[in-house]
């Protein structure tokens, strides 16, 4: 019976009794292939982070580190004792080295740590951080006092200066000192793309990562000279050549596309000499007008400053839990209605007044927030009270309340502008707090029953149009070729301002699998039966409530006819299965297409079609979601206690006995009834659509 156990209220555990396990092999495969490559050679950090000498100590994240294309690693006092100097550099004894160190453990180091940081400027190492303000301990008092000041100004020089051999910089400022480059950049903002770079002897291998449920194409550099970019597709199992880059300054730039939440390798390995570089692809379509996001709906636009990302603003829902003039709370992440930096150690930091009088406390992750702290006492109110990966240069301004601008987002959409500049919308006579940036837009919309909820500043693009069909530009046997939706021309120029051109009058049209679809539904340690779907729904639609509320692996089959001029040489046919919840087995007339997990839920099959008639067979697994809210309308069948399992039921060793109806068992119960279903099955629409093949320069 599943689910089964679960890791508490954080979810269902990775095993068999996952409804997608079998099929979810593909997933395994791409994480597999990733993590294989990621293994290979050192890591590229050129930052080094120091963070502290207590215990525990905790690293946590560094963005901003993050937002200038650097990468960075976190040390601790112990192997900071390991490391030495060379060339300027610090350096492990595993061959690892970094440009500058930033200090961000405290301004309390241990004249211990003062001395080693003497031996590493004296060394030539460049390490920035701000000016200690005492010892922590009492070592050594008070003789050890005089030799730590002394220390300190030799270190930082005198008193309020910013020239000693430390100075108290800001990571651009280190970075611009060393004359360190970003080793990558793509995107910007907290909609950058995320990256890891390995070196190897003979390689410098990228993974680039797409963080947003969108489509996008953004223009990529590479901190590499001198060798050929290949795209290396971790889910796919393929290596091609990128069709056009250029170089400058030491720097590779490439256009790359991602689908949502995609990711990519770009690997360089073979030099760039002798071969034709094509350095600027472009391409215009005809006839592909702009349409709307699936069941596109803008909830709410907002005009103005919001607080940092990681950050969330607790200041009134820490007012409204003191009692009789006190708080004593849990400061997590339940206090601040969810996670709001994953992965990240994170603080509150609270200012406040007792009695009139100010106070500041800050209390770690999960730790107790007690106020008033011993020897205040009077009424108290929260000032402000910020939760979250809190940056030492955070303003600590609370938001100012922005302005409603629902109504001009709406009306350009009613217009039928899907894209447009985020700078065109704005609201006059807000209030702007010091310290939070420019006014930025921001969109909260539902897209496909989903709400998601971005912020774009001025210079930003807004798309909310459904992603188009794209060109593209594939390499066989050296020669490049043209994959065009659509008519269109395309030009090629290389390095030497040599252009190849091609030109596409016509592509024919889709062909639609639409009509019903005979479904045989299997759910997972439940029963079988077998339907007919008029036409593709999500399968929580349903009047029938097997249906409705089904889990497990539904195997949709239909049928489309191809006319015998679509099957030629000069055109690549692609099938689209539209919108999957979740993951899908594709068959064309019984030959295995392969497991698609991923938009878009799609794949070549160019090679498996016939003329006239030809089957489709797919195989969709949703998730245990549905099952689980629909089973919560009938009766209990063990005993509880909370929202967890009190003891084993006796049916689960005599499961003849179980006659509730019911048939899944969770550990911790996630899911209620009054719960809204989630999206499942082979939503469609299901299309074959042709692609025209043409070699650019015939």
């Amino acid at each position: 019976v599943g689910p089964g156990f679960s890791l508490g209220q954080y979810g269902t555990n990775f095993n068999r009794h996952n409804t997608w396990w079998e099929q979810g092999h593909a997933w395994m495969d791409y994480c597999a292939r990733s993590q294989f490559l990621l293994q290979q050679g050192e890591g590229v950090q050129d930052v080094l982070v120091f963070i502290g000498e207590s215990s525990p100590n905790m690293g946590s994240e560094r963005p901003e580190i993050r937002e200038l294309g650097l990468d960075y690693d976190q040390v601790t006092d112990t192997k900071l004792a390991q490391m030495f100097v060379r060339d300027g550099k610090l350096c492990t004894p595993l061959g690892r080295s970094y440009y500058f160190m930033a200090l961000s453990g405290g301004e309390q180091p241990t004249l211990a740590l003062l001395r080693r940081l003497k031996d590493f400027v004296t060394a030539g190492a460049c390490i920035i951080g701000p000016r200690p303000k005492g010892q922590p301990t009492l070592e050594g008092y008070p003789e050890s006092d005089a030799e730590y000041q002394t220390m300190v100004d030799e270190l930082w020089g005198p008193e309020g200066s910013n020239d000693g051999k430390i100075q108290d910089l800001t990571i651009a400022e280190a970075a611009d000192k060393t004359g360190l480059k970003a080793d990558f950049t793509g995107g910007q903002g907290d909609t950058r793309l995320l990256f890891i770079h390995r070196s190897t002897k003979d390689a410098e291998v990228y993974f680039i990562s797409n963080q947003l449920k969108e489509y996008r194409t953004e223009r990529c550099t590479f901190r590499v000279s001198g060798l050929v970019p290949e795209l290396w597709n971790a889910q796919k199992g393929t290596m091609e050549a990128v069709p056009a880059w250029t170089e400058q300054d030491g720097m590779t730039e490439i256009s790359l596309s991602f689908g949502p939440e995609e990711s990519c390798f770009i690997v360089f390995r073979a030099p760039a000499e002798g071969d034709v570089q094509y350095a600027s692809i472009s391409q215009a379509l005809n006839g592909m007008p702009d349409e709307p996001l699936p069941g596109l709906e803008i909830i709410r636009a907002e005009y103005g400053q919001f607080m940092p990302s990681g950050i969330v603003d607790v200041t009134d829902k820490l007012n409204g839990m003191i009692r009789d003039g006190h708080i004593n709370v849990q400061a997590g992440n339940s206090m601040a209605g969810g996670d709001p930096a994953f992965g990240t150690v994170k603080s509150t930091k609270v200012n406040y007044t007792v009695g009139g009088k100010a106070g500041t406390a800050e209390v770690q992750e999960n730790g107790r927030l007690i106020l008033p702290q011993p020897g205040e006492s009077g009424e108290l109110h929260i000032t402000t009270a910020f939760y979250g990966r809190i940056p030492a240069s955070f303003s600590g301004q609370r938001a100012p309340q922005p302005a409603d601008v629902t109504a001009q987002v709406q009306a350009r959409i009613y217009g039928g502008e899907y894209i447009f500049n985020a700078g065109d919308i704005s609201a006059s006579g807000i209030t702007l707090a010091n310290g939070l940036g420019a006014p930025r837009l921001r969109l909260i919309y539902k897209v496909g029953g989903e709400i998601r909820d971005l912020q774009f500043t001025p210079d930003m693009t807004v798309n909310l149009a459904r992603h188009k069909d794209e060109p593209r530009i594939v390499m066989e046997d050296g020669e490049p070729y043209w994959l065009t939706p659509a008519p269109g021309e395309v030009a090629l120029t290389d390095t030497k301002g040599n252009t190849l051109q091609a030109h596409v009058e016509d592509v024919p049209a889709p062909i639609a699998v639409d009509g019903s679809w005979q479904v045989h539904f299997s759910q997972k340690w439940g029963r079988e039966w077998d339907s007919q779907l008029p036409q593709l729904v999500s399968l929580s639609e349903a009047e029938d409530e097997d249906v409705k509320y089904f889990s497990g692996t539904a195997v949709y089959k239909s049928a489309f006819t191809i006319p015998e001029d679509y099957l030629n040489d000069d055109l690549v046919l692609e099938l689209r299965l539209g919108q999957v919840y979740v993951i899908a087995e594709l068959f064309v007339n019984d030959e295995d297409m392969g497991i698609l997990w991923n938009e878009p839920y799609s794949k070549d099959i160019t090679k498996a079609v016939q003329p006239g008639v030809n089957t489709v067979e797919v195989r969709v697994t949703n998730q245990w979601i549905n099952r689980l809210i629909g089973d919560e309308r009938l009766p209990i069948d063990y005993e509880q206690k909370g929202i967890r399992y009190a003891e084993w039921p006796e049916w689960m060793q005599h499961p003849e006995h179980r006659t509730s109806g019911r048939t899944t068992f969770v550990a911790w119960r996630h899911w209620n009834a009054e719960d809204s279903l989630v999206p499942a099955g082979l939503v469609g629409p299901v299309v074959i659509k042709p692609y025209a093949k043409v070699r650019i320069g015939d």
